[in-house]
């Protein structure tokens, strides 16, 4: 499994891009994400901020992939 760092890491590995990742508080993105939204096209907004804070890994007591008929792929295949 994957951090969000670790997949925005490897997403602009594949992709050739050189980028440099900061640790923002939440508060901080909040405030980002509040001016973003006064933008035409906001990059990022309260709402996504605030699912950044969520836990999104599924519990186990869930119907897995094959209860759903889903065929997993990796993320290299993806990529």
């Amino acid at each position: 499994m994957l951090t969000y760092r670790e997949l925005l890491q490897l997403i602009a590995e594949q992709n050739g891009w050189r980028r440099i990742f900061l640790a923002l508080p939440f508060p901080l993105w909040r405030v980002l994400a509040s001016l973003a939204e006064l933008l035409p096209n906001p990059p990022i907004t309260r709402n996504q901020v605030e699912l950044m804070q969520c836990d999104t890994v599924a519990s186990a007591t869930l119907p897995g992939f094959a209860k759903l008929g889903i065929s997993p792929q990796t993320i290299d295949s993806v990529l």
